[in-house]
């Protein structure tokens, strides 16, 4: 299963909303995720993040693979912190190397971060039409050939990690030796000179291609749809813009409960 998943619509009320509510979500969900230091609350907010991946109608298994790669960069970070926090507390000690169990909140603390900052941002970009994303960037007044970019960027970087995949296996049929994450670092510079070269060449193909259907022939180019914001838009926004300035006042008037 790919690292990076890309959009696939489901028949859903999430999918159906408006781009800007989608951006909007993930701008609140950020916002809770940076400015919270309780693992406890940190953990609440990666359990909504699931809970909206589930009501959106997204498996599971769509998000798995990222939260399974983290799970390395997590265990490092504890680590670290375990490491950095001396207390009274000592927790494991390795030759000269002593952990202290003070370093376990904050390591819990970033970890959870980290998580919900991911998961939140994979899950905005599952669920975000990159036709749509053009046509938000559009209404920004950016020209039409950069909106394109954005776009093309979300369908393009998941092909890319399949070509790379691809030449993992390619690799690993000759006899080279990639299983396990380590090695695959470790053998990493053999496979980015294929990977690079296929990348280029995709990246001429859809050049060519824009080109010869007269992509930036004109200054001004249609569009066979537009993103209008509806009613379930303005409702969506309206309790998103709630639960930001209630946080926002617990934040002020009881700070205890986000540290």
């Amino acid at each position: 299963m790919p690292v990076l998943t890309t959009y696939a619509y489901r028949d859903s009320f999430v999918f159906r909303l408006d781009p800007r509510v989608k951006i909007a979500w993930l701008g609140v969900m950020l916002l809770l995720s940076i400015t919270t230091s309780s693992p406890a609350l940190l953990a609440g907010y990666l359990l909504v993040i699931l809970l909206a991946a589930a009501g959106a109608g997204v498996p599971f298994v769509h998000l798995w693979p990222t939260a399974r790669a983290m799970l390395s960069v997590a265990a490092v970070i504890v680590f670290i912190q375990l490491f950095l926090h001396p207390g009274p507390h000592p927790l494991l000690q390795v030759g000269g190397i002593r952990l202290y169990r003070e370093g376990f909140p904050i390591g819990l603390e970033v970890a959870l971060r980290i998580y919900c900052i991911v998961l939140a941002s994979l899950l905005t970009f599952i669920w975000m039409d990159p036709t749509a994303l053009t046509l938000l960037l559009l209404k920004t007044g950016l020209n039409y050939r950069y909106a394109m970019l954005v776009g093309l960027s979300l369908r393009t970087f998941p092909l890319l990690e399949r070509e790379l995949g691809k030449i993992y296996d390619s690799q690993q049929a000759r006899g080279m030796e990639l299983r396990g994450t380590l090695r695959k670092l470790v053998r990493l510079l053999p496979v980015m000179m294929p990977f690079v070269l296929r990348a280029l060449r995709r990246a001429n193909e859809i050049a060519v291609s824009m080109e010869l259907r007269g992509f930036g022939y004109r200054k001004e180019r249609t569009w066979q749809r537009s993103i209008a914001l509806g009613s379930w838009d303005r409702i969506v926004l309206t309790g998103l813009a709630v639960v930001t300035v209630a946080y926002a006042g617990l934040r002020l008037t009881q700070p205890r409960w986000f540290v």
